[in-house]
C-alpha cells in the first residue's frame, strides 16, 4: 500500500534547476517551475533562452523533449528540441548500456538549423529517466558532460533507483506477509 503513492510521486517532474556543464566551459541550465498543471521549462545556454510549457509526466514541450526524459522512458524515438541551434529533430533509441552499475538506455539524434549542425547522444537511466551522461558534437568539436555534472547526475540516479529497490522489497515483503496471514487464517478456520 505504501509503494504506489511513492512511485506516483516520483513520476512527475519536480520544480528545480538542472545545470549541465560541458567540457570547454559551456553551460546549459534547465529550470522547471510553476503550478502542478501549468509547468514551464526554461533552458538557458549558448543559443539564448528558450521557454515553453512542459508536461510533468511525459517531459514534452510543444517542440519535444529538452534534456529531461520521462520516468521509465520507452525504447523508442522521441521528438527533441535543441535550443542551442533552435533545431528540432528526433533522438532514437540506440540500445541498452550500463554506467556505474545502472542500466541505461542510449539515445542519439542529429539536429540541423540555420548554420547549425549537431549530433547529441544521451545515456538515460532506464527506470527513472535521469540523464547520466551526454555527448554533443558540433563543427566546433565534441563536448561531453564534465566530471562534476556527470557525478551529480549519477548520484541522483542512484538515489532514485535505491528508493525503487526499497519499494520493490517492501512490495515483496507485503505479499509474503499476506500469504502467511492467509495461511494462518486457513489453519485457524480448519481448527475451529
Amino acid at each position: 500500500m505504501v509503494a504506489p503513492p511513492i512511485v506516483t510521486a516520483m513520476k512527475p517532474l519536480k520544480n528545480g534547476v538542472t545545470t549541465l556543464t560541458w567540457t570547454g566551459g559551456v553551460t546549459e541550465e534547465i529550470e522547471v517551475a510553476g503550478a502542478k498543471k501549468d509547468a514551464t521549462v526554461t533552458v538557458r545556454g549558448p543559443g539564448g533562452e528558450y521557454s515553453d510549457e512542459i508536461s510533468r509526466y511525459t517531459a514534452e514541450t510543444s517542440r519535444g523533449l529538452v534534456f529531461l526524459f520521462p520516468f521509465k522512458p520507452d525504447r523508442r524515438s522521441f521528438r527533441f528540441y535543441d535550443p542551442a541551434g533552435d533545431a528540432q529533430g528526433t533522438v532514437d533509441y540506440v540500445g541498452p548500456g550500463r554506467v556505474d552499475g545502472l542500466g541505461t538506455y542510449e539515445f542519439h539524434g542529429t539536429f540541423d538549423g540555420d548554420d547549425y549542425h549537431a549530433e547529441r547522444t544521451f545515456e538515460v537511466e532506464r527506470r527513472t529517466g535521469t540523464l547520466i551522461d551526454a555527448t554533443w558534437e558540433t563543427a566546433d568539436g565534441t563536448r561531453t558532460l564534465d566530471d562534476a555534472t556527470r557525478a551529480a547526475q549519477l548520484s541522483l540516479a542512484h538515489d532514485r533507483v535505491r528508493v525503487l529497490k526499497i519499494l520493490q522489497f517492501l512490495a515483496w515483503l507485503g505479499g509474503f506477509m499476506a500469504v502467511v496471514a492467509a495461511a494462518a487464517g486457513v489453519v485457524i478456520f480448519v481448527r475451529r
